[in-house]
């Protein structure tokens, strides 16, 4: 009896401590994302880039650009129903052309707030977990979660401002494929 009870100590404390061993910290899987994504030293010489694609709008398909050049350098095209809007942001101040929100918002003008916070996350050119303690950002290692059936890491983002946002990294790939957080619509937050 006592050496059964012995032998399951010993495969307890053994599947125990290689559980241990296969959990990741915060910086292994920051660590991890970063390398998925091409490595801090080939991302270092991306100085700048054009992404374009299509988003759905009420209930049309609508394409969009955005350009993004070091260090928060915005730009985002995007139509409308019939309207083309510009949203930007210069390294200092918010701009846009945008009819849709009303008379004189057809030529460049500074977005006025709260609009101007669709784009406060928008501008950022590195990945948020990139530099984070430099930035005065924590993150914090939640555990993993099931996301659409797989797992995933689930980190929890405190930004230098304290605006929150959660984000889940899948536990294979170690690329971003959801984000929670405060959401901004133009004036609407979400």
């Amino acid at each position: 009896m006592r050496r059964h009870f012995v032998t399951i100590c010993i495969a307890f404390f053994a599947i125990a401590g290689l559980a241990n061993a296969q959990q990741l910290t915060v910086d292994e899987v920051i660590q991890k994302n970063i390398e998925a994504r091409g490595g801090a030293e080939n991302w270092a010489k991306v100085e700048n880039m054009k992404i374009t694609g299509q988003y759905r709008n009420f209930s049309d398909t609508t394409p969009f650009t955005i350009w993004r050049k070091r260090p928060d350098l915005y730009r985002f095209e995007l139509s409308m129903l019939v309207w083309d809007g510009t949203i930007c942001y210069d390294g200092e101040q918010y701009w846009w052309i945008f009819p849709r929100a009303g008379k004189d918002f057809d030529k460049p003008s500074v977005t006025p707030a709260p609009h101007s916070n669709f784009t406060l996350r928008e501008k950022r050119f590195e990945p948020v977990f990139w530099n984070y303690q430099e930035k005065g950002h924590k993150v914090e290692l939640l555990g993993k979660e099931d996301v659409d059936g797989e797992d995933h890491y689930k980190l929890k983002v405190t930004f230098a401002d304290t605006t929150e946002e959660t984000w889940y990294l899948h536990a294979e790939t170690f690329l971003e494929t959801k984000q929670e957080g405060p959401m901004h619509d133009f004036d609407f937050k979400r």
